[in-house]
């Protein structure tokens, strides 16, 4: 299957110069992983067959990093963030928020209704001190499409601090 994306990139036309524009930030902040090794592939296919780096990101950079995300495994890939869900005596809001954060590809996520020293992210609809404030959600209500991309934004950072400090590895783009 990847390699059809790879010919069909190749060999389809090209409507219109914003196909070839690379959204680095939005790619980095989705998967920065695979954003990373998408650039890699080629930046060194254009230095080994002397092309302009700019136009084969352009021309590459899309099919490979969605290609790369859709194949691997993010619960492989990356390390397991936890979230505890803590809103009292909302059941519904709970099973609701449980099934939309699971539902982000992009992350592995861990959901538990227990606040304990190994929890990255809490959602609650009361402050908790032991939590730092960044990692903090009050929401005594359904979240605004607004407060859940805050949250979503947040989880990103954390996965990526989470994995440079595993890994080692040093991502080349800040979307902090």
């Amino acid at each position: 299957m990847f390699f059809e994306l790879m010919v069909a990139a190749v060999t389809s036309p090209t409507p219109d110069e914003g196909r070839n524009r690379v959204r680095l930030d939005a790619a980095y902040e989705q998967f920065p992983l695979m954003a990373e090794l998408a650039l890699d592939v080629i930046d060194d296919v254009a230095e080994r067959r002397h092309l302009d780096i700019t136009l084969a990101r352009g021309a590459f950079f899309e099919v490979l990093y969605t290609g790369f995300a859709s194949i691997f495994d993010m619960h492989q890939v990356f390390p397991k963030i936890k979230v505890a869900l803590d809103i009292n005596y909302q059941i519904g809001l709970e099973l609701i928020l449980t099934d939309m954060i699971l539902g982000m590809r992009a992350m592995n996520i861990e959901i538990s209704e227990y606040i304990d020293d190994d929890t990255d992210i809490l959602i609650s609809d009361i402050n908790n001190s032991n939590i730092p404030a960044e990692n903090t959600f009050i929401w005594t209500s359904m979240p605004t499409s607004l407060e859940f991309e805050q949250l979503r934004r947040r989880m990103n950072i954390v996965k990526a601090d989470k994995f440079e400090k595993m890994h080692g590895i040093k991502l080349r783009y800040e979307a902090r």
